[in-house]
């Protein structure tokens, strides 16, 4: 009985990381307007070398990422303390990936999880 359970637990674990989205390398991805602060996440991203294409036209994006930068004592700062990050698969509005730290560390995150 605990052979089957453990067996069938596998079997749907490995299906579930079988199906996890994945963002592919230099696929072209759309910084949606935040507050002002997108010129900060391609910066950071550009910095990192994050595998991807920044565009300028939502509709011609594989992916769009959406941040929400937290300002120091509520008062705007040019890089914030911390930031979480969503990127979404354009056409099927997906969560591909989804992160909370610093912009530079969202960046490097999302850089590893790029195959």
């Amino acid at each position: 009985m605990k052979r089957a359970l453990a067996f069938v637990l596998l079997t749907f674990s490995a299906l579930a990381i079988a199906q996890a989205p994945q963002i592919k390398r230099n696929a072209t991805v759309y910084i949606a307007p935040a507050g002002g602060y997108e010129a900060e996440v391609a910066a950071a991203l550009m910095k990192e070398k994050v595998p991807l294409v920044v565009v300028a036209d939502e509709h011609k994006a594989d992916y769009i990422l959406m941040d929400n930068i937290r300002r120091r004592n509520g008062q705007d700062v040019a890089w914030a303390d911390r930031a979480s990050i969503t990127v979404i698969h354009a056409r099927t509005s997906q969560i591909v990936f989804a992160a909370s730290a610093s912009t530079k560390n969202c960046a490097k995150q999302l850089k590893k999880s790029i195959k």
